[in-house]
């Protein structure tokens, strides 16, 4: 079960729908995820809003034959589909109703537009020129250097393994700053006659690209991408839930696209590794 699965199925979760098996390999996935954990909290706060309205209103009679005279017509697959649409759609109406908004949806105006010199200029001042390590982070294990980010940043900073790829971890550092946005620089080298410097950002909150155009979606994980460049520096940037994420090296954009799509599969590793050796 990926994290898109997981996503797709937490308001069954809420309500107590799933069958143990698919429950069980959720919860191993809840046990593993801060993120998805509070996303769970979210479904079930939505749920305690739709009981208060929904228990404060008078259910006319008919509503439930004719409910289940329309689902009767169609597939059990359909029917799920359809049950799901609905209850998103009441959740969404209750939080209306009720004033509270349990996670704001960025709009173009309020998210913050960042150039792409802003990345391209760390990427050479500290990734290619002085190959900057500002903060102190174990640099020969991945893994290790991400548990260290998550107990310093207040935001959510990702580490992917790139060796698989051939590049090594070469250094970290906070020296990105755009206004109020802020970053965590990681960058990668693969060394050979000429040597190739990648980096790594991770955004404290969705940002726009400045003068992007918008790039074919990752498979993997649906995810649309913003590319533009800077100097035959090419940045190419794409958002998950509250946060952005970019790569940036001096490559063609097409080969800049793919290499990012290999960070998303190198940062779901983790998690697929953990569900095929659990550790109970």
């Amino acid at each position: 079960m990926t994290l898109d699965e997981a996503r797709a199925i937490l308001p069954l979760f809420a309500d107590g729908e799933l069958d143990p098996a698919r429950a069980a390999e959720l919860e191993a996935l809840l046990a593993a995820s801060p993120d998805l954990r509070a996303e769970l909290q979210r479904w079930r706060s939505l749920r305690r809003c739709v009981g208060r309205i929904v228990n404060g209103a008078p259910v006319p009679a008919t509503l439930g034959p004719a409910v289940r005279e329309r689902l009767g017509h169609a597939t059990r697959r359909r029917r799920k589909r359809i049950l799901r649409l609905v209850t998103t759609l009441t959740a969404a109406a209750a939080v209306v109703a009720l004033g509270v908004t349990f996670w704001p949806t960025p709009t173009h105006a309020s998210t913050p537009l960042v150039a792409a010199d802003d990345f391209a200029n760390v990427y050479l001042r500290c990734g290619v020129t002085m190959r900057h390590r500002g903060i102190m982070v174990p640099l020969d294990d991945p893994d290790a250097a991400r548990r260290a980010l998550d107990q310093r940043e207040p935001f959510r900073v990702l580490v992917p393994n790139l060796a698989s790829l051939g590049y090594k971890l070469d250094g970290v550092c906070g020296c990105f700053h755009a206004g109020k946005v802020r970053a965590i620089h990681v960058f990668y080298r693969k060394d050979g006659p000429t040597p190739v410097v990648i980096s790594f950002f991770s955004v404290d909150q969705r940002v726009r690209l400045a003068g992007a155009e918008s790039c074919p979606r990752c498979a993997m994980k649906n995810t649309s991408y913003q590319v533009a460049e800077y100097r035959k520096i090419v940045v190419c940037k794409w958002d998950e839930q509250a946060h952005s994420y970019a790569v940036c090296s001096e490559m063609p954009a097409d080969q800049l696209r793919h290499l990012a799509d290999e960070v998303q599969l190198a940062l779901a590793r983790p998690m697929i590794f953990a569900l095929a050796h659990p550790e109970h």
